[in-house]
């Protein structure tokens, strides 16, 4: 089995987002000096916002881009169709195993435990599940950064005479914590992999992709 570095993500993961902490600092600042407006303030604010979101935006992209290689090691030992799995997925439906309602996430569990699954396979599809969880956190990340920038310039724009809510709008969606498809080729073919592993279980044929 290729061999796969354990991913592990940085303290910016989740709700340590730096932009979102950083941001809303800069946004106190704005409130102290509402009463006198600051054209220096203003640079300093919408600077370090920008820096935050490109800071952001590297780690989408690097964690993006782990997470697709890391799915594209394994796929060919955790198809359907491969040999060890194939065979598995027979005798264990010809069991005693009932896949007929089992989820995705139930015929998962049941191959790795199963000793008729090769132990490579079950080392693949347990790094699957990790993969599957990971793409997850990274999903959110995403979208608290998101939410993050919303919240921060809509607390400038109270406290400001210069409006950002519409020319940054417009600018977070074309960046690619927002609109890059990297994560989500890789979340389409998480999906696909468990609808065939589904259908493949309940003795039908995987989906043509």
């Amino acid at each position: 089995m290729p061999r796969c570095a354990p991913i592990r993500f940085c303290a910016t993961i989740a709700t340590r987002s730096p932009l979102v902490a950083v941001a809303w600092r800069l946004s106190a600042s704005l409130a102290i000096a509402r009463v006198c407006y600051s054209p220096q303030l203003e640079g300093l604010f919408l600077s370090s916002l920008l820096l935050q979101i490109q800071k952001v935006n590297a780690f989408y992209i690097d964690k993006a881009q782990e997470l697709g290689e890391h799915l594209e090691r394994i796929s060919p030992i955790i198809n359907p169709n491969s040999r060890g799995l194939a065979a598995a997925l027979r005798t264990l439906g010809s069991g005693s195993t009932n896949f007929a309602k089992a989820s995705p996430a139930e015929v998962l569990n049941c191959l790795m435990q199963s000793a008729q699954v090769p132990q490579e396979t079950r080392q693949a599809l347990a790094l699957f599940r990790h993969l599957a969880e990971e793409v997850d956190m990274l999903r959110r990340y995403a979208l608290l950064n998101f939410l993050g920038v919303t919240k921060v310039v809509k607390k400038h724009d109270k406290l400001s005479h210069l409006t950002l809510k519409g020319p940054l709008s417009i600018f977070v969606a074309t960046q690619p914590f927002h609109s890059g498809v990297r994560l989500l080729n890789t979340f389409s073919s998480m999906r696909a992999f468990a609808s065939d592993l589904v259908a493949t279980a309940r003795g039908g044929a995987p989906h043509q992709h």
